[in-house]
């Protein structure tokens, strides 16, 4: 459920609404050890009627960390790490 807040931080404006926008973000993926650039193509997300701020709530950090967790799903190949008998790592 997204919370709207009640004021704009930047210009104190109260006209915030919540709007789908696509958004696109760098996050580092430590399964990686990389940044990665994914784009959100359905983000809901207040934003402020008079300056356009986009105000980033938890729910809003959800639903990206939501999107980055399908995206790795997809997208990001972490190498299986297998022991051998004398230790050695194995990457497949």
């Amino acid at each position: 459920m997204n919370r709207l807040c009640n004021q704009c931080q930047k210009c104190r404006s109260v006209k915030i609404v919540l709007e789908e926008i696509s958004y696109t973000t760098t996050l580092y993926c430590g399964d990686s050890d990389k940044y990665h650039t994914f784009n959100i193509t359905n983000l809901t997300i207040p934003i402020c009627q008079s300056c356009g701020k986009k105000i980033f709530t938890e729910d809003v950090d959800k639903q990206i960390q939501e999107a980055f967790e399908i995206y790795k799903e997809k997208y990001v190949h972490v190498p299986k790490i297998t022991l051998i008998k004398d230790n050695t790592k194995c990457e497949n």
